[in-house]
């Protein structure tokens, strides 16, 4: 069994690789200063932040959006769709020290 990630340090940004270990149970998203901003939103605005799943004994990625009224969203995609996930989620704060790259079929295009 793997221990949580180390605890962010005082910093503007946090350092890049590390995750915000979390559970759906949490029904607030931990404070900006920790996820820095996020990368994404939904066509409704929301914030949509990218993550990993724990599902069964592997970890997938995800993405994470949380709704005023209805709590956490994590939904991980499989088979062309998007399953919601219950249990275990790490939130990847994105910072200035990643890079976004275009793939296709499990290959980084150039």
């Amino acid at each position: 069994m793997s221990s949580a990630p180390p605890a962010y340090v005082s910093s503007s940004q946090p350092p890049a690789g590390l995750r915000v270990p979390l559970t759906t149970r949490t029904v607030s998203p931990p404070e900006q200063s920790i996820l820095g901003p996020a990368p994404f939103a939904d066509l409704g605005g929301e914030a949509v932040y990218v993550a990993s799943a724990m599902v069964g004994k592997s970890v997938q990625p995800c993405k994470v959006c949380y709704f005023p009224n209805a709590g956490v969203g994590v939904r991980v995609p499989y088979g062309g769709q998007e399953l919601c996930h219950e249990g275990r989620y790490d939130i990847l704060p994105i910072t200035t020290q990643m890079e976004w790259v275009t793939t296709s079929a499990g290959q980084v295009s150039k």
